[in-house]
């Protein structure tokens, strides 16, 4: 269902040959979101607080975001999985700022 609401966001039927892995988990009242795959990265980009339960932790590799964690960030969550999909490009300060919007930058290449 999840994946569901997230390809009709961008309003994309569902190919299973792009696929980006995901999970969430629900844990103690705590929901965690993760998609992609970093089996190793040279550094973790944060915005938002860790300490607050509200961020991402976007996973970098040769510059190259892999992967993404986060709470409370629903819909950037799943404009990451299209990012991924697409490879398209994210600097550390856009993955840092807040208004730097991902959902509309993930459309833009639509």
């Amino acid at each position: 269902k999840e994946k569901g609401a997230g390809l009709g966001l961008f309003g994309q039927p569902g190919d299973i040959n792009a696929h980006v892995p995901f999970f969430w988990t629900n844990q103690w009242g705590l929901s965690l979101r993760y998609v992609g795959h970093a089996t190793k990265w040279d550094g973790i980009v944060f915005r938002g607080s860790p300490e607050e339960r509200q961020f991402i932790a976007f996973y970098v590799q040769d510059g190259r975001l892999r992967a993404a964690a986060g709470m409370k960030h629903d819909r950037d969550m799943d404009a990451i999985e299209f990012i991924l999909r697409d490879r398209l490009p994210l600097t550390p300060e856009q993955m840092r700022d807040p208004s730097f919007d991902l959902v509309a930058y993930a459309r833009q290449s639509r």
